[in-house]
């Protein structure tokens, strides 16, 4: 899935960023934050829809297996 893919690139530029500020490569520290923050939301949305998918599975696996009486 794209979103996925989006999260992880974000993460990924997070971790990037990181290591830049830490070396010097990247000298602000709002850049980093809003950088940072970014990942978190994307991360947080991501596991929030993983979460409602799951939710709906065991719903809809539920019923079918309770229907079948």
């Amino acid at each position: 899935l794209k979103e996925f893919k989006e999260t992880n690139d974000y993460i990924h530029d997070a971790q990037q960023a990181e290591v830049d500020f830490a070396t010097g490569k990247l000298t602000s520290t709002h850049e980093l934050a809003v950088i940072e923050q970014k990942a978190n939301l994307s991360l947080q949305y991501t596991v929030a829809v993983k979460n409602q998918l799951l939710r709906a599975y065991k719903e809809d696996n539920y019923n079918n297996n309770h229907n079948k009486n």
